[in-house]
């Protein structure tokens, strides 16, 4: 969700009276698959697609390991199996009620959004 998109639809929200006490999911019109997105975000910043891909069960199986052994000696532990969702699990919301009640339709696409950060970025000499 670009940063624009994501104002517009606070914008929009805060002025219309049907909003108040509601809760909405803001987010673009179609799903983008993480793949896709670190496809995207490599091209931008002019990097390679990384050519290593690990299995996720052996790393899973780390994260489940390092948790019981922290919180057997009372730390929180650094990597947690539910991090891992983020990597296996795809992720689709429901957009219909910020369309019907603020009349709110993303206005960026992923990729375009990601070019206008990364250009903004490297204008402030972060990448």
């Amino acid at each position: 969700m670009y940063i624009d998109d994501m104002s517009r639809a606070f914008e929009l929200a805060m002025l219309n009276e049907q909003a108040v006490g509601e809760v909405f999911i803001i987010a673009g019109e179609r799903p983008t698959l993480l793949k896709d997105l670190v496809a995207i975000v490599a091209k931008e910043i002019g990097v390679d697609f990384p050519k290593i891909r690990l299995p996720a069960a052996p790393i899973t199986l780390v994260c489940a390991v390092t948790e019981m052994m922290c919180n057997a000696i009372g730390m929180k532990p650094p990597l947690f199996r539910r991090s891992m969702d983020f990597f296996t699990k795809s992720v689709q919301f429901d957009v219909n009620k910020a369309h019907k009640i603020l009349g709110f339709k993303s206005e960026v696409g992923v990729p375009t959004g990601i070019a206008n950060t990364a250009a903004w970025y490297k204008s402030n000499g972060w990448l």
